[in-house]
């Protein structure tokens, strides 16, 4: 993650942007990132170990977690935009923009 500054209407903006690093044909996975409500976030294709960040949407780390099965359930600890960051021996697997926020009953 890095910040970047952009100019729009002689204004100064500052934004964050997640680099994809898709080079290598291991950065292939299989990891399945989806909102499931309820501020949870599910994620599937894990192995065992492998680091899982959700960030804000100013950029901030706002929860790590090392994986300790193939499917984890992460309460997000920040509602509304995040990037969901999967790693596995220090390099990036999978990067996810999603919407996470409280699930309406009907």
């Amino acid at each position: 993650m890095r910040l970047v500054e952009e100019r729009e209407d002689k204004r100064l903006r500052w934004q964050w942007q997640i680099s994809f690093n898709r080079k290598e044909a291991d950065m292939k996975s299989d990891i399945t990132i989806i909102p499931s409500g309820n501020y949870h976030i599910l994620i599937k294709g894990l192995k065992q170990n492998d680091i899982i960040r959700i960030y804000g949407a100013s950029g901030v780390l706002a929860l790590q977690k090392q994986a300790k099965s193939d499917t984890e359930l992460l309460r997000s600890p920040v509602n509304g935009t995040v990037a969901v960051e999967v790693t596995r021996g220090r390099k990036q697997i999978a990067v996810k923009k999603t919407d996470v926020k409280l699930r309406n009953k009907c």
